[in-house]
This record gives structure tokens, sequence and C-alpha cells, in this order.
């Protein structure tokens, strides 16, 4: 059987405090490797499954 799932990005968001407190770089600011309207399909089969 197979699974996917879309995922697209609505809206990037930074909270500060957040990212201080859980980040290895707290002050890194927004992630750069996402944009708003980038689109991801993540799929899982009996041959490949992802974790």
């Amino acid at each position: 059987m197979e699974y996917r799932c879309k995922v697209t990005v609505q809206d990037k968001k930074l909270f500060p405090e957040l990212q201080e407190q859980y980040c290895a770089v707290p002050d890194s600011g927004k992630c750069p490797c996402y944009n708003v309207g980038d689109e991801f399909i993540f799929y899982r089969n009996d041959e490949r499954r992802e974790h």
C-alpha cells in the first residue's frame, strides 16, 4: 500500500523566545530553506518507509 502526503508552506513566522530556548543557533532568524508556496510530497510504500 502507498501513502502520500502533500505539504504546502502557508506562512513563515519567527518566535524569537522559542528559537532562543530550543535552537542550537538562537539568533539564526527565519528559516532560509522553505519559502511560502513551496510544496513537498512525502510518501511511503512497502519498499520505502520514511520515519
